[in-house]
C-alpha cells in the first residue's frame, strides 16, 4: 500500500492531485477525511442511477479500491480510482469509459452544492434573516 501511495504521489502533477484533492473533499461530506461507501453512492447514483445493476458496479468498484477494507477511500485510494476510470476512458473501455469524467461533474455539483448553501447559511445568519437595504 505504501509504494502505491509513493508511486500516485509521483505519476500526478501538483496541478492534478489539487484538482483531485478538490473532488474529494466535495465527496467527503462530513469533513472526515475519508469517504465513506455513503458518501461515494450519493455521487455514483447522480451518474448512474439508482437501479441494481448500477449499484453493484458500485460496490464493486469501492470494494475493488478499498483495499485495507476499512469501508471507506482515502485520498490515495480516490486518487488510483479516478486514474483507473480515466484510463478505462483513454483505453475505450465500453459503454461505460465516460465514468470518470461524469463521476468528476457530479463531485463538481456536490461541491457548488455545498458552497451556495454555506453561502446561505452563513449570510442568513451574519444578517439576522433580514434583507438589507
Amino acid at each position: 500500500m505504501l509504494k502505491r501511495r509513493k508511486l500516485m504521489k509521483k505519476t500526478l502533477g501538483e496541478r492534478k492531485r489539487a484538482q483531485l484533492r478538490e473532488l474529494f473533499d466535495a465527496l467527503d461530506a462530513d469533513g472526515g477525511g475519508e469517504v465513506e461507501f455513503s458518501e461515494f453512492v450519493t455521487t455514483w447514483q447522480m451518474i448512474g442511477g439508482r437501479d441494481a445493476a448500477s449499484m453493484r458496479v458500485a460496490r464493486e468498484l469501492f470494494a475493488a479500491i478499498d483495499v485495507d477494507g476499512s469501508q471507506s477511500m482515502d485520498f490515495d485510494e480516490f486518487a488510483l480510482l479516478m486514474s483507473d476510470l480515466d484510463s478505462r476512458h483513454v483505453l475505450g473501455g465500453g459503454a461505460n469509459d465516460d465514468r470518470g469524467a461524469l463521476f468528476r461533474q457530479a463531485a463538481a455539483a456536490l461541491q457548488t452544492r455545498r458552497a451556495i448553501s454555506d453561502f446561505i447559511s452563513f449570510w442568513g445568519t451574519a444578517s439576522g434573516g433580514a434583507h438589507r437595504c
